[in-house]
């Protein structure tokens, strides 16, 4: 009878599976829901310590994965007051603890997570970052929390199809500006190069004084171009730029021998074109007229 007990109990610990660290599915419980009622508030680009030993554990499963945390949530409030680039990270464990984070105070509102790292993109609003345990873990912790702001857009500026209604960048003012390039059909080429350029190209104009200087630059994710002529004729090109292959940056530094308009042409290698950014290191401003321009108007 003792043997066949010792048999029975060995074959019962053979069909056992053993718990992997690859994380076990999380039973269906009846817990109660995530209680952020006494969240600590934190701030971006800030480290806090935290534990989640002894706390309650409200619940054992979220949204975004699979597995059991059967330990106590430590739970913390960030507000955003914009779109970042938010990251998170968990050191000084020994334990298996995990990192989440959700836009509502809810298990189910999931957006990242990680074993010890997320990094996600949210918009403004108060999120929670909770810091739970695999199966029962409890540790100690620092938590570091650090966000990098997504800049808005550049504004798209059009520029003329010809010179004859070339855009006055002075009149935008921007220092930054977007520009659709396959909008444009291909009306120009330039001198400075050999070969030709197909892609649909965009035409500014501005004002500049002698000896100044005028830098440029055009970002894209296709085979660019650009250069500034000194006249509306657009033949003989005072300055170019077209840097090998599709996303290289153009850049030109100007400086003009005269006072005078110039003219900036946007294109492409491409014939297909593609969006492009241009930035003006030193955006010129709107020419204001002096008084000896006005009495002049009227002579």
């Amino acid at each position: 009878m003792r043997n066949f007990l010792l048999i029975a109990l060995a074959l019962i610990l053979v069909a056992t599976p053993a718990i992997a660290k690859d994380k076990v599915a999380a039973k269906a419980g009846t817990l109660a829901a995530l209680d952020c009622s006494g969240a600590i508030p934190i701030d971006c680009n800030s480290s806090v310590s935290g534990s989640n030993i002894g706390l309650p554990n409200n619940v054992t499963a979220y949204s975004c994965v699979g597995w059991n945390e059967a330990a106590g949530e430590a739970i913390y409030e960030l507000v955003l007051d914009g779109e970042y680039v938010v990251e998170a990270g968990l050191s000084g464990l020994a334990a298996d603890l995990d990192i989440f984070f959700l836009d509502g105070c809810d298990e189910n509102a999931c957006l990242a997570y990680g074993n010890t790292l997320f990094t996600t993109t949210v918009g403004a609003g108060t999120y929670y970052i909770v810091i739970d345990g695999f199966n029962d873990a409890e540790d100690f912790f620092a938590l570091t929390v650090s966000c990098n702001a997504v800049a808005p857009p550049a504004p798209l500026l059009a520029g003329g199809e010809t010179c004859a209604d070339a855009v006055d960048i002075q009149d935008g003012s921007l220092a930054t500006f977007s520009v659709d390039l396959p909008n444009y059909t291909d009306d120009y080429d330039s001198d400075c190069f050999s070969w030709n350029l197909p892609g649909g190209d965009a035409v500014f104009k501005a004002d500049l004084t002698a000896g100044e200087t005028f830098t440029v630059t055009m970002d894209g994710p296709c085979d660019m171009a650009m250069y500034i002529f000194g006249d509306c004729t657009l033949e003989e090109a005072l300055a170019c730029s077209d840097n090998c292959c599709s996303g290289a940056q153009e850049a030109i530094t100007f400086t003009p021998a005269y006072t005078g308009t110039y003219y900036l042409v946007l294109d492409t290698f491409q014939a297909a074109g593609c969006d492009v950014i241009v930035n003006i290191d030193a955006p010129v401003s709107v020419q204001e007229a002096n008084w000896g321009d006005i009495k002049a108007m009227f002579r």
